[in-house]
């Protein structure tokens, strides 16, 4: 096995070679399992054309080489080769090991740490839960019902449960509504749980990240023992709130789109609500904001009154300017008139 790498500064991943492959032609050698072709020969003084011809004769030695294997592999299998493969594809083949290794992109993918109850179960010795079957028999329909789901078992006891006793102990409490209150602190207390295994499975993969750095815990003041460092109760209760907020945003962009426009014209309640998609944010009036800024600043008020006031005088002056005026221009206008008739008399007298 020889070890292949460029002679540069980088640092490149090793490629490990168990044999460089068969030999095609003069530096040339072709690697059916990896699917490669190595052609060893310079391209400096090549053209682009020719650098395209010798890449097709390439090619072309390569679809050579896997019609030959395929050749090969049926006549390992005797005359009714073709026959005995029919499960396959005419043109399909399959390839031989690799020779050339190549190294992996990525890191190979650490196994999924396991939850307390599975670590419970293995100490316990306890065996593994089967997978319970789809279908199950509701003797009510008297048919074979979905486990889970709309049409499921539970679904249809509820629909025929129209009438329940009601106990001594639950007096003046609807029944129906009790039991769905207690239904939806199962799922809670479910989706609790799930939250703590969740906590607990970063946690110890963010372990095993740190495996090198020192993962001290300080004892207690009081006692000696250590201290177990579990997720507290204000930080569950802000972890559901967060959940809840998120679950809420997304119902209520889910209620924006069920209007006509889409939520495109939906005015928003508050800075911190979603936006619709392809929605148009419809900004507050100027007017009211001015108002606004108004009723805060009395200064502003009044300034704003003396403005309109001076608006208000200039516009009468310019007024009282246009009717004095009006009769100096309909005096020019009488001695123009008076002109032109005088001059037209002249005309018709000579």
């Amino acid at each position: 096995m020889t070890e292949v790498a460029k002679p540069t500064g980088e640092v490149i991943a090793p490629v490990y070679v168990l044999d460089q492959g068969k030999v095609v032609g003069v530096n040339k050698y072709c690697d059916i399992g990896a699917l490669m072709f190595e052609d060893c020969s310079s391209f400096t003084e090549k053209s682009e054309k020719q650098i395209l011809e010798t890449t097709k004769k390439n090619l072309c030695l390569l679809y050579k080489e896997l019609f030959d294997l395929k050749r090969e592999q049926l006549a390992k299998l005797g005359d009714d080769g073709e026959i005995l493969e029919y499960t396959k594809s005419m043109f399909s083949v399959m390839l031989p090991r690799p020779k050339i290794i190549v190294p992996r992109e990525k890191p190979i993918p650490k196994e999924k740490p396991m939850t307390k109850w599975e670590k419970f179960r293995l100490e316990r010795g306890m065996p593994a839960r089967q997978k319970r079957s789809r279908l199950v028999f509701d003797p009510i329909s008297n048919d074979w019902v979905p486990r889970w789901g709309h049409n499921s078992a539970k679904k249809i006891e509820e629909k025929h449960n129209w009438l329940m006793v009601d106990k001594a102990a639950d007096k003046g409490q609807d029944p129906f509504t009790k039991k769905r209150q207690e239904r939806k602190m199962v799922i809670e207390k479910e989706n609790l749980k799930r939250m703590k295994n969740d906590i607990y499975a970063a946690k110890h993969m963010n372990g095993n990240k740190n495996e090198g750095q020192s993962t001290q815990v300080l004892p207690a003041k009081g006692d000696g023992k250590v201290k177990d460092e579990g997720p507290s109760k204000d930080q569950e209760k802000q972890a559901m709130k967060k959940r809840e907020r998120k679950a809420l945003a997304k119902s209520f962009q889910l209620a924006q789109l069920s209007t006509a426009s889409m939520g495109k014209f939906d005015k928003k309640i508050s800075k911190q609500e979603p936006d619709a998609p392809n929605s148009q944010k419809i900004l507050k009036k100027k007017s009211n904001s001015q108002l606004a800024e108004l009723q805060q600043n009395p200064k502003m008020e009044k300034e704003r009154s003396m403005k309109i006031l001076s608006w208000m005088q200039k516009a009468e002056e310019v007024k009282f300017s246009t009717k004095a005026d009006a009769h100096l221009v309909n005096a020019d206008k009488i001695v123009q008139n008076k002109i032109k008739r005088n001059e037209k008399k002249k005309s018709k007298a000579k």
